[in-house]
């Protein structure tokens, strides 16, 4: 009874909504930066640049291969030989992973920058899968899962980033959307 007037007196006109538009901004909330070429990106501009292919072979392997882990994981464990409990009972430590490199990549986007951090996206995801490929210790079960962790902790706040430094910020959820589409 009291929330859906709220949302309804909170969101009846959106940033981009008539006001704004009135004011002839296009998006009132964006930085006025543009991308290094100094223009705001449409959708359509992004589609025609490989550039945004080339980023979107890197960035699509993390959710793939977290969604094989995790759907397979029972059959993970008995090729290993391992008990399902044990290393189901690490998933904690993927968690708490993700979460402080989330926060600590925030902190490395501010410093440096999305694009300077993009080229070791990879690297943990590529070293807990070599791990997990070639050993079979128990300890290869959080070793794998911090460093699957730490990739998709720097997923998040990277990607956010690049494509704002790219592709400029006026059509920023265009370009997400592209994204987010193709990882799904």
């Amino acid at each position: 009874v009291i929330s859906a007037p709220m949302v309804w007196l909170l969101f009846r006109d959106p940033p981009d909504g008539r006001r704004a538009l009135a004011r002839g901004a296009v998006n009132p909330d964006a930085t006025p930066a543009a991308g290094p070429t100094g223009v705001h990106w449409t959708r359509g501009r992004v589609l025609r640049d490989p550039l945004f292919y080339l980023i979107m072979c890197g960035t699509m392997a993390p959710p793939a291969i977290g969604t094989l882990f995790i759907f397979h994981q029972a059959h993970l464990a008995e090729l290993k030989g391992w008990e399902l409990t044990v290393l189901t009972a690490f998933f904690p430590v993927l968690a708490a992973t993700v979460v402080t490199t989330s926060i600590v990549a925030g902190f490395l986007v501010d410093r440096f920058g999305a694009w300077r951090l993009i080229p070791g996206l990879l690297i943990p995801l590529g070293l807990g899968s070599l791990v997990l490929a070639t050993l079979t210790p128990l300890w290869v079960i959080p070793l794998f899962l911090v460093l699957f962790g730490m990739t998709t902790g720097l997923m998040a706040p990277v990607l956010g980033a690049l494509w704002a430094e790219i592709y400029g910020t006026a059509h920023l959820g265009a370009v997400r959307s592209l994204a987010t589409a193709a990882m799904v």
